[in-house]
């Protein structure tokens, strides 16, 4: 300790400079129940459980010329399940007109919940939180990927950007949920477009998906995610007595579309309410390429906050869930129907 001071003051004394770092997060604790996936044998995740955990860390440094670059990393905790897992680690060039991103990004369904409603919940209407189940849900779960995003600020308001992502696919994640196999790879090319401006607050992109593989690959499904694109556009806008939010995904090849749409009603200062909806289309089988049919999916949330402090939250949310079937569905893709969940959490943000 003494030697570490030591050298602190040494450092001070010799006018050499480093970049602070900020941490933040949130530590949460409550009774939940999550829920069950029958079709495939797994029971919900019930009782006390300590399952919201953020740790961040962020270093900026100004490189002069009216540039700075900040290094930033995220820690997801999950204490009785001993979960101690990677978000966001991303480095960042940034200029009054435009910004690079470099690094590996947690990226989920932008469309989920944009009025910003109190729902907290294990598994939701994106599957969040990777839960048991969220295969399941109605829009499109996160995934990780590395990423190289340039933005432009064209206005104060309009900020345009490309991309480049990609991620080495196993039998059990996938770029925005498309199928994956062993030693493949996906990767995307993307334009951005985010608009904000007083309580319009208005967001697309679009999505050219690729595919490649290595030795072993057999996946047939996955081979046809070549030339896979997407168009999402989500925004909100403030009316102040309440905030509405909406967004839709779409895909070709057949693939279902996603839509959402969100309210959150402030009751005062400290209380406000909110609901979210979302819902997937039945999917119907294709051979060109091979696409599987899916039920259709949908999620109702509901979410109460009360703000005990500026940085402590109490929250009560819950979620029932459905699904939609036609002729053309295998028996055993069933899953969620009829299911619901509920978690009651205190939250402390820092």
């Amino acid at each position: 300790m003494k030697k570490t001071l030591v050298a602190l003051a040494v450092l001070a004394a010799s006018g050499a400079s480093f970049a602070q770092v900020t941490i933040s997060g949130n530590v949460g604790f409550g009774f939940q129940k999550g829920p069950d996936n029958t079709t495939y044998g797994t029971k919900s995740v019930t009782g006390f459980a300590q399952t919201t955990g953020d740790v961040n860390f962020a270093a900026t440094e100004d490189l002069g010329g009216g540039m700075s670059i900040t290094a930033a990393t995220s820690i997801d905790v999950e204490g009785r399940q001993g979960n101690v897992g990677a978000q966001n680690t991303t480095l960042t060039l940034a200029t009054a007109s435009y910004s690079v991103l470099a690094g590996s990004i947690k990226a989920g369904a932008p469309i989920w919940n944009n009025a910003g409603a109190p729902i907290n919940l294990y598994t939701g209407a994106n599957g969040s939180l990777g839960a048991t189940g969220a295969t399941k849900a109605p829009l499109d779960a996160q995934s990780n990927l590395e990423a190289l995003i340039v933005g432009f600020n064209v206005t104060p308001a309009l900020k345009v950007s490309g991309a480049y992502a990609e991620q080495n696919v196993d039998a059990t994640q996938a770029l925005s949920t498309f199928a994956g196999s062993n030693n493949s790879n996906l990767s995307a090319y993307q334009l951005i477009v985010n608009y904000n401006q007083g309580p319009l607050s208005l967001n697309g992109d679009y999505s050219a998906f690729r595919t490649y593989s290595g030795t072993g690959y057999t996946d047939l499904k996955n081979a046809n995610t070549d030339g896979y694109n997407r168009l999402r556009v989500w925004g909100s806008y403030d009316f102040g007595a309440a905030k509405i939010g909406g967004g839709v995904i779409a895909k070709n090849y057949g693939l279902a579309n996603q839509y959402d749409i969100s309210v959150n009603v402030p009751l005062s200062a400290k209380l406000s309410v909110g609901a979210n909806y979302a819902m997937r289309a039945v999917q119907e089988a294709g051979t060109n390429p091979t696409v599987a049919a899916a039920e259709g999916r949908n999620a109702l949330e509901l979410g109460l906050g009360y703000n005990l402090s500026k940085t402590t939250v109490f929250n009560v949310s819950y979620a029932t869930y459905g699904t939609t079937t036609t002729t053309t569905i295998p028996t055993t893709g069933g899953g969620f129907d009829m299911q619901n969940e509920y978690r009651i959490i205190l939250t402390k943000n820092f």
